[in-house]
C-alpha cells in the first residue's frame, strides 16, 4: 500500500538528511517512528531495500 503525505519542506529535507546519514531509506525512518509510537510495524518494513537502480550516466 502507498501512503503520500505533504509537510514542510524544512521537514522534508530534514528527513532526507537523516536518511541519508544513516544510509536508509525515508520510509524506514517514518516506520521506526510509527512503531516508537506504538503502531504494529512489519519488520520488512523497518529494513532498507536496495535503491532502484536509475537510467542515465550516474
Amino acid at each position: 500500500m502507498q501512503v503520500n503525505i505533504r509537510v514542510r519542506r524544512a521537514l522534508g529535507d530534514q528527513l532526507a538528511d537523516r536518511a541519508r546519514a544513516e544510509g536508509t531509506t525515508q520510509k524506514v525512518l517514518v516506520c521506526r517512528a510509527l512503531a516508537a509510537a506504538g503502531f504494529d510495524v512489519h519488520p520488512e518494513d523497518l529494513r532498507a531495500t536496495p535503491a532502484p537502480r536509475r537510467r542515465g550516466s550516474s
